[in-house]
């Protein structure tokens, strides 16, 4: 509520000091929000090593969005080392959860083979089920794809 001011004005530092508390009663909803506070600045100094700390705690209790944005912090090297591989593992857990945008980001690896073997066919798997979610990139990468897979 305070951080969307319905009902209250829109108060971050109340928001922060709500989520502060469930996040440190090990709550995955509330590190995966803190984190994201962190990753946007948002009511906070941004930091990407601190988005990273707290989306990594969510994610290991199999929070998708949390494993997601960790996939893509490690995608980017932001705030942790860049590794291929990290981001495919953390992507291919939200993906499996059904998370279109790590869906689509782990159809991108296997299709350049970074952090995975090369695979359009698994490229075309990963870029189809973001693209029934209608997901406008994994369609146009996918309409790319096919002739290459039909091949």
């Amino acid at each position: 509520m305070f951080e969307g001011g319905y009902g209250v004005a829109q108060n971050y530092a109340e928001t922060l000091a709500l989520s502060r508390k469930a996040a440190d009663q090990r709550e995955a909803d509330a590190q995966y929000k803190f984190g994201y506070y962190f990753d946007n600045g948002l009511g906070v100094t941004q930091s990407n090593m601190e988005a990273a700390y707290w989306y990594t705690l969510a994610a290991n209790k199999g929070h998708a969005t949390a494993q997601g944005l960790l996939g893509m912090l490690f995608w980017e090297g932001r705030g942790v080392a860049q590794s291929d591989a990290e981001a495919a593992k953390w992507l291919s857990l939200a993906a499996k959860q059904g998370l279109s945008g790590a869906q689509f980001g782990l159809g991108i690896l296997f299709y350049e083979g970074r952090g995975v073997v090369q695979s359009n066919l698994e490229a075309a798997h990963w870029y189809k089920l973001a693209a029934a979610q209608k997901f406008m990139e994994a369609q146009y990468s996918l309409g790319h794809l096919i002739p290459k897979v039909a091949a």
